[in-house]
């Protein structure tokens, strides 16, 4: 199917040579060239990622929205043009582009994969894993992976039999390991710092957060004045220079579109720093614990086994709230 939307895209440059003198400084002859380029690379990540992750990658399924969408405003600018009464080759080339786009979309969105005969070894499928493990970027930027665990708990009480397991990267082992390795460097130091080491362990999901935070205060600058354009907009109809429909229509449309990212970004931001806070914890703890087992007898003379539960369970808490 992208092989055939690469032929379509070729055959709409094709079509603007002949339907143009001066096609070599035309942008709709240079637009569909570039399109080719763009699908030969997205078939290339297609051909080489299918056998070997069971999740869709992320960017590539950007691309294909964003790749709906242009086509579909060119597919609109080609019937608002006419067209079906002088160019219909070109006209059903754009729509035969836009249909090839729209199935790739859909095929990546919604079939399941298997891993193929060269997965990595170590990531056959377990039981009872968590789904986010295999979820696309759309299913975890609106939390659709969450569907099946409401709906259960919605028709009956949950148990701990329920719940999935814990995602690799979110374990004990995992997370401990991850802060070990980057306190054993820091100690290296002459003043080694703990926040620096939980930083370099923990610090890129974090950040991530950060950028998502970011992005909901900006928008949250943008609704204001959106609103503002809305009010010219009612108010030009009051006047004899009404402005046009379409431009109330797509002011509408970005103030719901900005209420909708800045939500996702809000809700994002506080999943990063909930899993990050829970994954300092449990590194913590477990680095707690590692050191308490290899106390010296003058160590644990030093420190009772209320200190030491303290410390595992009160201040790890601390630390995370802080977050």
């Amino acid at each position: 199917m992208v092989a055939g939307t690469v032929a379509a895209s070729a055959l709409l440059a094709s079509l603007q040579i002949e339907y143009s003198d001066s096609w070599f400084y035309d942008i709709r002859f240079w637009s569909p060239i570039l399109s080719c380029v763009g699908l030969g690379v997205a078939f290339a990540i297609h051909y080489l990622e299918h056998d070997r992750s069971w999740v869709p990658n992320g960017v590539l399924l950007f691309y294909w929205l964003f790749f709906i969408v242009i086509h579909g405003v060119e597919l609109r600018s080609s019937v608002d043009l006419h067209d079906h009464k002088h160019r219909l080759p070109r006209l059903v080339v754009v729509a035969c582009v836009e249909a090839a786009g729209i199935f790739v979309f859909l095929l990546q969105l919604m079939v399941p994969r298997k891993k193929g005969p060269y997965a990595l070894v170590g990531e056959d499928e377990v039981e009872n894993e968590c789904p986010s493990e295999t979820a696309n970027i759309f299913s975890r930027l609106t939390f659709e992976w969450m569907t099946v665990m409401m709906k259960q708990g919605y028709n009956k009480f949950l148990t701990e039999e329920d719940l999935w397991n814990l995602r690799k990267i979110d374990t004990t082992r995992a997370t401990g390991d991850q802060f070990t390795e980057a306190w054993e460097k820091e100690l290296q130091k002459e003043k080694p710092s703990i926040w620096i080491a939980l930083i370099k362990a923990f610090g890129a999901p974090y950040g991530r957060g950060s950028l998502y935070k970011i992005g909901n205060d900006v928008l949250a600058f943008v609704q204001p004045q959106l609103l503002r354009l809305l009010i010219t907009f009612v108010s030009s109809h009051n006047s004899n220079n009404p402005q046009p429909v379409v431009r109330g229509v797509f002011i509408a449309l970005a103030m719901f579109g900005s209420s909708v990212v800045q939500t996702l970004c809000l809700h994002q931001y506080f999943q990063h720093a909930f899993e990050t806070g829970m994954r300092i914890k449990s590194s913590l703890t477990a680095a707690i614990y590692k050191k308490s087992m290899r106390l010296s007898n003058e160590g644990r003379a030093s420190k009772t086994t209320g200190d030491i539960v303290n410390l595992q369970a009160v201040d790890t808490q601390r630390l995370q709230g802080k977050l």
